[in-house]
């Protein structure tokens, strides 16, 4: 089975109840899947998204100090609004892998491999065990492991002007990483019969 989205967005970023600050930011981008059904208890999923993101990425609300720990306080001799690049392509592989096991419980594996040209690079492994307590709900238990590079700009701390070429930033979700994350998740469906009442 082969599937195909086109994804895009438009939106206007800027701090709240000052009008000047709104810059606009848009994305263009497509999503491709191609599943197989390996033998009625198995399937596997392969897929690739791109998206290209231009205009303002940075947040309106983050400052970096220059010469101290990161945050702007009185040691901070300086004190930057956050700059980072305006153009951004985004690219993703993912492979996932789902098998029942019996008629109440499946295990899946889904793999993600991210690159963009912010020089990011992160693999995500995330294996699961799902079981149908009920008809109308799940108790899924999820553990995820994720490695990440840093973007090429990002640094922990900025101790002089003359590191600054041109991008500041103290954004974590630009920095190296190795994260580990357990999690049980209990899902209910509930269904509504259609009838109104006044």
């Amino acid at each position: 089975i082969l599937g195909a989205d086109l994804l895009a967005s438009s939106d206007t970023v800027g701090r709240s109840g000052d009008p000047g600050t709104a810059i606009p930011s848009g994305s263009i981008g497509g999503r491709f899947t191609l599943l197989q059904i390996l033998d009625p208890r198995t399937l596997v999923e392969l897929g690739f998204q791109t998206l290209v993101v231009d205009g303002y990425q940075a947040s309106p609300y983050r400052y970096v100090a220059i010469g101290d720990m990161g945050t702007c306080s009185s040691l901070a001799p300086f004190c930057l609004p956050e700059h980072v690049p305006d153009h951004r392509v985004r690219d993703a592989l993912t492979l996932r892998f789902r098998r029942a096991l019996g008629r109440h419980a499946s295990a899946g594996l889904d793999y993600r491999f991210y690159f963009d040209d912010w020089g990011l690079q992160s693999h995500a492994l995330e294996p699961d065990l799902a079981m149908r307590v009920t008809d109308a709900s799940t108790l899924t238990l999820r553990y995820r492991y994720t490695t990440q590079s840093e973007a090429f700009f990002y640094r922990p701390r900025y101790f002089t002007l003359a590191e600054v070429d041109g991008f500041v930033t103290r954004d974590r979700k630009l920095s190296a990483l190795v994260a580990n994350e357990l999690g049980l998740q209990f899902m209910q469906r509930r269904e509504s019969d259609g009838s109104s009442r006044v």
